[in-house]
């Protein structure tokens, strides 16, 4: 059990990895730099830091915790993926579904009130498509845990022939 729930941290991370890729080249795109989601969440430590274009201490402190989050999310993500481990194609879907939903709690409700700045200056389609790329790549989650050592008896994912 221990070795599925550092999976699921792990996937979590990963998946806020590619999110978080997402959301800086959205920056970039945006003219807003590639820091500034980060800054956005460091603004949670330092909100005198918020606005700021360059690389900083907000930075860092937004990038620890968007590993943080990630790896919560991945762990939550992967309790409610459990009823589809032998399903592979419907765990990535639902992964993207939860991705929509942990949106809405996460960014609309609990961001709304911790830090509104990221909610009032980070743009919606960026970021709802970046947590629907965090889902639908935690909907690997079986798949990834299956390879584990001791793990394939407990999931019973179909063997690929390749």
């Amino acid at each position: 059990m221990l070795w599925l729930a550092l999976g699921a941290i792990q996937t979590g991370v990963v998946a806020g990895g590619v999110a978080l890729i997402y959301l800086l080249l959205d920056g970039i795109v945006r003219g807003d730099g590639p820091w500034f989601f980060l800054n956005l969440l460091g603004a949670t430590f330092y909100p005198r830091r918020a606005f700021s274009l360059v690389f900083s201490r907000a930075t860092l402190s937004g990038l620890a915790l968007h590993v943080a989050v990630s790896g919560v999310a991945g762990l939550l993500f992967a309790i409610l993926l459990i009823p589809y481990r032998a399903k592979p194609l419907r765990s990535l879907w639902l992964g993207a579904f939860l991705g929509g939903v942990w949106y809405y709690l996460v960014f609309r409700f609990f961001w709304a009130r911790v830090d509104p700045a990221i909610v009032l200056y980070q743009s919606f389609p960026g970021v709802f498509l970046a947590h629907l790329v965090f889902g639908f790549c935690m909907g690997l989650y079986p798949r990834f845990v299956a390879r584990l050592p001791g793990t394939a008896d407990s999931f019973h994912l179909p063997e690929s022939s390749g």
